[in-house]
């Protein structure tokens, strides 16, 4: 009698274990899902995905020019960009032209002189030998080129003869949409005094990263707010970051210094 009050009694538990545990395989494959959604949502590449562009590699092409001269080698390294004007373009591959042009004639008339005034006994020849050749380079880096804005340094750097080589720094900066170049008064809409404002935080970052080094008088001068002393700049949407060649706010020891300001 037992055994058949067993049997009875056992399929409807059985259904209801069959229901139990469907449910909770149900609900726990939901929670899971759930669980992979929101992780997906605000994982660091999902926020990088959404995150604006700045710099395109594909709106830009690098030009090289790597030709030497009896008396000097070059290695050089320009951008020209697929979004931008060819007005643009142009003043960025003329800078670099004109630099390589001045440098080969300043190499071969410093060469010339050195061996027109050679004294006697001395070994220098003619031309230079491969490793005596004066050298000229150009290499730049973007802060931004993409869809909306392209700003980059190009430093221009080389040596033909005197103590030391030297590095000069040119930024270019240029709206897309608005197919001009961006002056830094262009940052500070509204704001008549903002060569005031950059001068006093410029100043002030300098003096704490020369510290001991720190040569007030170059500094003051380097830092006056001229349009000239910030000339050269980059930005982001959250910072603009000024470069002052050397000679500029320190000594030539001290090469190009930096400076990068939070934009409001």
């Amino acid at each position: 009698m037992r055994k058949i009050i067993f049997s009875k009694l056992l399929v409807p538990i059985l259904i209801i274990i069959i229901i139990v545990l469907g449910s909770y395989i149900l609900i726990k494959g939901n929670f899971k899902e759930k669980v992979t959604n929101e992780n997906q949502a605000t994982s660091p590449i999902a926020k990088e995905s959404t995150a604006p562009l700045l710099i395109d590699k594909s709106l830009y092409e690098e030009k090289t020019y790597t030709d030497s001269t009896k008396y000097t080698t070059f290695k050089v390294t320009y951008p020209q960009f697929k979004n931008a004007s060819a007005g643009f373009n142009q003043e960025i591959k003329n800078l670099v032209m004109e630099g390589i042009e001045t440098h080969k004639k300043d190499s071969e008339d410093t060469w010339k002189i050195r061996y027109e005034n050679r004294a006697p006994g001395d070994t220098i020849t003619e031309f230079p030998k491969a490793d005596e050749k004066f050298d000229f380079s150009v290499t730049w880096k973007p802060a931004q080129a993409n869809a909306k804005f392209i700003n980059l340094i190009l430093t221009i750097s080389g040596y033909n003869g005197g103590v030391h080589g030297y590095a000069t720094l040119v930024s270019f900066n240029y709206d897309v949409a608005k197919k001009k170049e961006i002056t830094l008064a262009d940052l500070f809409p509204g704001d008549a005094n903002y060569l005031k404002t950059v001068s006093e935080f410029s100043r002030k970052n300098l003096e704490a990263q020369f510290g001991k080094d720190l040569v007030v008088s170059m500094l003051n001068e380097g830092t006056m707010p001229t349009e000239d002393n910030f000339s050269v700049f980059t930005f982001t949407p959250d910072t603009i970051t000024f470069y002052f060649n050397q000679y500029q706010v320190a000594p030539y020891a001290m090469g190009v210094s930096k400076v990068t300001m939070p934009r409001k």
